[in-house]
């Protein structure tokens, strides 16, 4: 019930979004986030209630756009701890106008998917910028970069086989570790109990 609330208060509070700070607002577009799947069921019936989680997360990425927290020529080092979770900004509003239904129908859903998908394309671009999608994601993104935003069949086919070997790899690395991790602690008991037997390190 707490969360329904809380979702309720947020967008009954998004008539005047101007002068609400930045926090407020990531804050507020994090709880649509959260709530997306039931917004978007309640918008059959209630197209409002996407108006107005839109009109809060169209503001908030503005905010953080107009803030000018992100430059194209830092690193991760640079960002303060504090700002790096507005990166998130534009991945939330991709969502959300990615799962939004359009009442006037296709003519409305174009601008939707072309608006979300630059959002995508913000919070890809700064991620791959700041090492933060890992090797096999950041070359994933800028194969899609330079093919024009599509990823050929192949490309998609070698992505899944890379990632099925990386998970391989990574599997393999913990099974090592705790095969020896249990090695170390077998050692150990063992050199606990002669040394208990002899009655100390010295045998004494």
């Amino acid at each position: 019930a707490m969360a329904q609330e809380d979702i309720s208060e947020v967008l009954d509070d998004s008539s005047d979004l101007s002068n609400r700070p930045l926090g407020v607002l990531f804050s507020q577009i994090r709880v649509v986030n959260q709530h997306q799947d039931s917004l978007v069921a309640q918008a059959r019936t209630k197209p409002e209630v996407l108006e107005k989680a839109l009109a809060i997360g169209r503001h908030t990425n503005a905010v953080v756009e107009s803030a000018g927290l992100f430059s194209g020529n830092e690193e991760a080092d640079d960002i303060a701890t504090a700002d790096l979770k507005f990166l998130l900004a534009s991945f939330y509003l991709a969502e959300l106008l990615g799962s939004c239904l359009a009442p006037d129908g296709p003519a409305q859903r174009l601008p939707q998917v072309m608006e979300a998908q630059a959002a995508y394309n913000t919070f890809l671009h700064r991620c791959s910028q700041y090492k933060l999608l890992g090797e096999l994601g950041s070359k994933l993104h800028k194969q899609e970069e330079e093919q024009g935003g599509q990823l050929d069949p192949n490309t998609k086919r070698m992505a899944k086989i890379e990632t099925f070997k990386a998970d391989k790899a990574l599997a393999a690395q913990i099974s090592m570790l705790s095969s020896q991790r249990s090695k170390a602690q077998a050692q150990k008991e063992e050199d606990g109990q002669e040394t208990s037997s002899l009655g100390g390190e010295r045998g004494w």
